[in-house]
């Protein structure tokens, strides 16, 4: 890959399996950033704390307000973050509040009011990359199954792939 090349690593839905999410980091040395996507706060700071990546994480359903407290250590723990990555605008969500199992038009549609490219969300614990109007949804699935996604954006770009552990 040429330099100016992000790699992301994406996980969601650790549910305590802390474990799983360690040994998958570690299997990508070269990534440039982390995306934490809810459900597991708590794992997300016990691997990610401390490390040179750049972390960004949003809080799920299940995470507590301790939770959201001990995230901070990471980096945003907000219920939604939007980020600019080469040249891609990347939303962040949980997906509970855009009611993700009962389908993607809701997040479909704030994607689109913020400008989003790519939309990453968990909850469903489904992998899952999907393009509807206009928008790439991406779900890595849930960690705790071994499930994560590693996404590559250059100049506008994207590929994404799920990887298991």
């Amino acid at each position: 890959m040429q330099k100016n090349v992000t790699k992301l690593l994406v996980f969601s839905d650790s549910h305590g399996r802390a474990g799983k999410m360690s040994a998958a980091f570690s299997e990508h040395p070269d990534a440039d950033a982390v995306i934490f996507l809810g459900d597991g706060l708590r794992d997300a700071v016990r691997v990610f704390c401390g490390c040179e990546k750049t972390v960004a994480a949003v809080c799920g359903n299940c995470d507590s307000s301790g939770d959201i407290e001990a995230a901070k250590a990471i980096g945003a723990a907000l219920p939604e973050i939007t980020l600019d990555i080469g040249g891609v605008r990347v939303m962040c969500a949980h997906g509970h509040r855009y009611g993700v199992k009962s389908g993607l038009s809701r997040i479909v549609e704030a994607a689109k009011a913020r400008g989003a490219g790519l939309v990453l969300f968990g909850h469903t614990h489904v992998p899952t990359e999907v393009h509807l109007d206009g928008a790439l949804l991406f779900n890595p699935g849930s960690i705790a199954s071994g499930s994560y996604g590693i996404i590559y954006i250059q100049d506008g770009a994207i590929l994404c792939s799920h990887g298991t552990v």
